[in-house]
């Protein structure tokens, strides 16, 4: 989709960055944490809700980019994530991650996907973000010769840090009978599970 995301960029106005952007979403600063310190989700925001002009330009963004980000560039649906499941009421912290993704999809506006043929042996590895975010879920990672090719996130699970890995864990085998469907590979060896819980 050459010249997409400039013609995105024209239609909401928005400048292009000073600086490179090279990430489309804020991250947390990691902290480590001491002995018997616990590690909890982030706060609520409570910044001042935006107007219905700004509830509407929020809600063409994300409708602009999802096509964008689920065929193209991948690397923009967790921002487009977070962005969506608020914009119904966003806040002025939404408002400032869509400049922070826009700047982004600016920074790499023409992404091209390459596919080659190759004797890919295919693992899956699977985590659960437990207390993380808000409603966080269950990421699978398709890994192909220590090469990420397919990045899924399941439903969530708001048990316990246990229960969401081990439910992780029975998704792998309904994951690799629908890869080796569609990569047209019947005679892939069977699949080791990962799992980061002992």
């Amino acid at each position: 989709m050459p010249g997409y995301i400039m013609k995105v960029l024209e239609k909401y106005q928005h400048p292009l960055p000073v600086k490179p952007q090279h990430s489309p979403f804020k991250l947390a600063p990691y902290v480590s944490l001491r002995k018997n310190e616990r590690q909890y989700g982030p706060s609520p925001d409570l910044s001042p809700t935006l107007d219905a002009s700004n509830t509407t330009w929020i809600q063409q963004i994300v409708g602009s980019l999802l096509h964008y980000g689920r065929a193209i560039d991948h690397t923009i649906l967790p921002a487009l994530n977070n962005i969506s499941a608020s914009q119904a009421k966003p806040t002025i912290t939404i408002k400032s991650q869509c400049h922070h993704l826009l700047d982004y999809c600016a920074t790499y506006p023409d992404v091209v996907l390459c596919f080659q043929a190759s004797d890919m042996v295919i693992t899956i590895d699977s985590d659960a973000a437990y207390l993380v975010e808000p409603g966080a879920k269950i990421m699978l990672l398709v890994i192909s010769n220590s090469t990420p090719i397919v990045h899924l996130t399941q439903m969530s699970m708001q048990l316990s840090s246990l229960n969401a890995k081990s439910f992780a864990m029975l998704l792998h085998p309904q994951l690799k009978l629908k890869l080796q469907v569609f990569f047209i590979m019947p005679n892939e060896p069977f699949l080791s599970i990962i799992c980061s819980t002992k």
